[in-house]
């Protein structure tokens, strides 16, 4: 008797915790399956999430109400009470996108004045504008800031002095690194070159302490010139562009070869004179010249500079010799080779415009330019 009531108390147990298992299909408002849902169960802690087709499963589940809680991020979470009394239980989803609110970003700061009168004084000047205002080095062009001078030694040693203070007085940056070569003898400049340097920004005044109580001269910090950008060829290739400037009075080619038929823009110090074998030619406020060779010269061009200090500069060009690609059209009738009377008049009126047009000296510097095509398509003449 004892053994039955025993055996039957077992019996009741094993049904009261009888578990079961729990599918279902999770999907958005546009019926989207929902991938990585989680979903959990309260009452035993059982945790699954859904697959590629938003499908779920639970397995041993306890008998009786429990209750199911699904959760993805970005999604609002959706909580479900149910009856798992049955053996296999399917209970669906359908989430709803969830709006994210995010604080306000507020950008404040304590200077409510104009930059005029604001003690926070910030010059900036590129390494362009130097090369235009004549700098022969980077720390010159540095020292043409207003507030900024050097102490210098020769041509290319210069320590900077800012209203009146160097050495270790003046911080100086360059890619985010603090340089510290201006601060030993007379002898050490800054120890950086024109080499990757965009511009230069000038802190002065009581801003320039927020670098360290030995930046109370001021802080001198240049911004790097990268160029990144994309190419393609066969694959994505990682292209940097590295721009080296150098500043001297010499005399330097910006554009163009020494070749027959070939047109050179030449820059040179701003207020320099320049001849070419011997006759003066136009400058820009620059410094942009402009000289060149006919189709079939071999003369050598000898451009002289007399700069603003007095120094001269000479720069030999000689043109290489080019090959032009031969075109022949046999069969053309004879006047089209020979023209009449008529066009070659036509022709020799047109000569002495070029000749008189070439011979006015403009002040208009489009050469500095890129060429223009007036129109695309095929040159039928090499010239004309």
């Amino acid at each position: 008797m004892k053994n039955l009531f025993l055996y039957m108390l077992l019996m009741v147990a094993s049904l009261s915790y009888t578990q079961n298992s729990l599918t279902g299909k999770i999907t958005s408002t546009n019926n989207t399956p929902l991938q990585n849902v989680a979903v959990h169960i309260i009452e035993n802690n059982a945790y699954t999430e859904t697959d590629s087709n938003g499908l779920y499963t639970i397995t041993n589940i306890p008998k009786g109400n429990i209750t199911v809680v699904v959760y993805l991020y970005g999604y609002e979470q959706k909580t479900e009470k149910i009856n798992s009394n049955q053996k296999e239980v399917t209970l669906d989803f359908t989430l709803e996108e969830k709006e994210q609110h995010l604080d306000e970003i507020v950008v404040s700061t304590s200077f409510n004045k104009i930059q005029s009168q604001n003690v926070m004084k910030v010059e900036h000047q590129t390494l362009k504008q130097m090369q235009e205002n004549g700098a022969s080095s980077l720390m010159e062009g540095v020292a043409s800031i207003a507030g900024v001078n050097q102490v210098s030694t020769g041509a290319s040693i210069g320590k900077p002095v800012i209203r009146g203070l160097s050495s270790n007085r003046v911080l100086v940056y360059a890619q985010g690194v603090r340089l510290e070569n201006q601060q030993f003898g007379e002898e050490h400049g800054l120890g950086l070159s024109a080499s990757g340097i965009e511009s230069v920004e000038v802190i002065k005044g009581p801003a320039s302490l927020l670098y360290g109580s030995d930046a109370i001269g001021g802080v001198l910090y240049f911004n790097p010139d990268f160029k990144p950008s994309l190419c393609r060829a066969n694959s994505y290739q990682l292209k940097i562009d590295v721009m080296i400037h150098f500043f001297a009075n010499a005399i330097e080619i910006l554009n163009g070869q020494a070749i027959q038929g070939g047109l050179l823009v030449l820059k040179t110090k701003p207020g320099s004179k320049l001849t070419i074998n011997g006759k003066k030619t136009m400058v820009t406020p620059r410094g942009l010249a402009v000289a060149g060779f006919h189709r079939d010269d071999t003369t050598t061009l000898i451009v002289q500079a007399k700069h603003p200090n007095g120094t001269t500069e000479k720069l030999v060009l000689k043109p290489s010799t080019r090959n032009y690609p031969e075109q022949r059209i046999d069969g053309l009738p004879t006047e089209m080779v020979t023209p009449p009377p008529v066009v070659l008049e036509r022709i020799a009126r047109d000569r002495k415009l070029v000749i008189a047009a070439r011979a006015h000296a403009s002040s208009i510097n489009a050469f500095a330019g890129s060429f223009s095509w007036p129109v695309k398509g095929i040159v039928t003449g090499v010239y004309g």
